[in-house]
């Protein structure tokens, strides 16, 4: 099973997900701010509705997510490491939520977007124009960062990798 969670207000087509009992095709299609299709090669689906459509749904899901993802982590006794390619704004909701939740983050900071900006906000302060509207999740991550370690919370440390 591979089971993805998104956001019910951006899934194109959704307003077929209301009939009770009906059969839902793949509808394909790229994604915009406005919405996205769903992954074909997931076999699950859960949508988190928060009321909202278009862009305002958008990173509804994350800490549905950061919260299940570390609940089945603890359940079926199996480790949890994020790893943290490119990304814009919503990427670092997702390292906050899954740092938050107690879980490491690895960051492939050559490869760019919010990777890199985490790491640069983190380890000197930096903070790239891109990200000037997610400064205080930020913070929040270079804190989490700081009081890391070898001893609780160790999960909420942030490794870095340079890549070739």
């Amino acid at each position: 099973p591979l089971i993805g969670i998104f956001p019910r207000g951006v899934t194109v087509g959704r307003e077929v997900l209301t009939v009770q009992g009906a059969t839902v095709q793949y509808l394909g299609g790229k994604a915009s701010g406005a919405g996205a299709p769903l992954n074909p090669d997931h076999t699950h689906f859960v949508l988190v509705d928060n009321g909202k459509e278009g862009g305002a749904a958008w990173g509804s899901e994350i800490s549905l997510r950061a919260q299940m993802e570390n609940f089945i982590s603890r359940a079926k006794a199996v480790p949890i490491v994020q790893i943290c390619v490119q990304g814009g704004p919503g990427t670092i909701a997702t390292v906050l939520a899954t740092a938050e939740e107690g879980n490491p983050c690895i960051l492939l900071t050559d490869s760019g977007g919010a990777a890199t900006g985490i790491y640069e906000f983190v380890t000197s302060g930096k903070l790239d124009p891109k990200f000037v509207k997610q400064e205080e999740k930020l913070a929040r991550i270079k804190q989490l960062h700081e009081v890391g370690g070898p001893h609780p919370p160790p999960a909420a440390r942030l490794r870095s990798r340079n890549l070739p």
